[in-house]
């Protein structure tokens, strides 16, 4: 495609294959071709390394099927809405779009999380159903850029992949799926709310009775002055009452934080840092990206848990000297990343799935960014230690 081409080819539907004399031909062998079987079949085609379908859900959002070369755990919970992102524009107005420079992207969001790529190619699948669904690509192999005998290619592929798309298959493979993530979710809420009621009783009963001790002995003590034993012990239980109020003050921050249901998000985090800063002494930074606002207590609460879960993991298992806290607030995602400068975790560990025991909790930060559409990613950080990445969507609150 020459320079200056405008990437975004409009007036150009999804053409019905046409094979060359002496090509190779796609038809499916005993009935339909898997998803896996059609990812590696496109990314040869394109000699790309990155290669994922992505089909409509019950609730019309693209929801990723299969892939390849992407982490195995986006299967079923990468999704974008129709409409919205690249993907999602490309399945409501069955137009490809090819991009293979900055430029090129003229009024396009930018990819975020795995499949952030300077030069990608997303083409419409129409189905049987009259649903859409979209075929990604990035990475090629060679460097090459993209060009128009590459959507020629897919719509070869676009149309090879409906004529074998089994709708009922689809169908039941969601419904199962979408019940687990419902079984998972109700589990998380019930759990949820037995800890706001643990922390609302803490904070409130038990909390407001050790301050009010507290401020009884000031009280006394100043009625003792001169009573230099007395007033001694008096300041004695007082040191006493107020670390086990300060602890008691912890562990209700630990269960449910006030500050994440009063005032959102972004102040939790910021609490979050200070509370690490004051316990340990370690280095924990918190920035803040982007446009503040409220999200879905859903969403909120999730981000909260991994930031959570992940620094834990940096005090008690990685011995780390630093933290780092980024919260980006996107126009339909917000992005959060921990890193640490610990020992980092080992490849077994970064792609355990949730077989066996899960000691660094990967697997429940994992479940809390698809319980809520979104998801999370493991790797090393800059110099060493652990990255942990999670994209959830920033819906608004209601």
């Amino acid at each position: 495609m020459g320079k200056g081409t405008n990437l975004m080819r409009a007036n150009r539907p999804p053409q019905p294959p046409k094979r060359s004399k002496g090509s190779p031909a796609l038809a499916p062998k005993n009935g339909q071709v898997s998803a896996p079987g059609f990812c590696a079949l496109a990314a040869r085609v394109l000699g790309c390394r990155r290669c994922s379908v992505m089909l409509a859900d019950e609730q019309g959002e693209l929801v990723v099927v299969e892939s390849v070369g992407l982490p195995p755990e986006l299967v079923g919970v990468a999704r974008v809405a129709v409409g919205s992102g690249v993907a999602g524009r490309v399945a409501l107005s069955n137009v490809p779009v090819l991009v293979n420079r900055q430029d090129d992207r003229a009024g396009l969001p930018r990819p975020v999380g795995v499949y952030e790529a300077d030069a990608f190619i997303s083409y419409p699948i129409p189905l049987p159903d009259g649903t859409t669904g979209v075929l990604n690509a990035t990475d090629r192999v060679d460097g090459r850029p993209f060009d128009a005998s590459d959507l020629d290619l897919l719509g070869e592929l676009s149309a090879f992949y409906a004529s074998t798309f089994d709708a009922h298959t689809h169908r039941e493979e969601l419904r199962l799926r979408n019940e687990l993530r419902r079984l998972r979710s109700r589990a998380v809420r019930v759990q949820e709310e037995e800890r706001q009621r643990l922390a609302r009783e803490l904070h409130d009963d038990a909390g407001h009775a050790l301050t009010a001790a507290i401020l009884r002995l000031d009280m006394t003590a100043q009625r003792m002055i001169g009573s230099g034993e007395v007033t001694d012990t008096l300041a004695s239980v007082r040191s006493v009452l107020t670390e086990c109020a300060d602890h008691l003050h912890d562990l209700a921050f630990q269960l449910r934080p006030r500050l994440l249901t009063d005032l959102g998000l972004a102040p939790a985090m910021r609490s979050l840092g200070r509370r690490i800063r004051d316990a340990s002494g370690i280095d924990a930074v918190v920035t803040i990206h982007g446009d503040v606002r409220r999200l879905t207590d859903e969403t909120e609460l999730s981000a909260f848990r991994i930031a959570q879960e992940a620094t834990t993991n940096a005090l008690k298992h990685a011995r780390a000297s630093r933290i780092s806290i980024d919260l980006h607030f996107l126009d339909e995602w917000i992005i959060l990343e921990i890193a640490d400068d610990g020992v980092g975790l080992s490849p077994t560990v970064r792609d355990a799935t949730g077989a066996g025991r899960d000691h660094h909790g990967l697997q429940g930060m994992r479940e809390r960014a698809e319980m809520v559409g979104g998801v999370l990613e493991v790797g090393t950080a800059e110099g060493g230690g652990t990255h942990i990445r999670a994209r959830l969507p920033a819906r608004g609150a209601a």
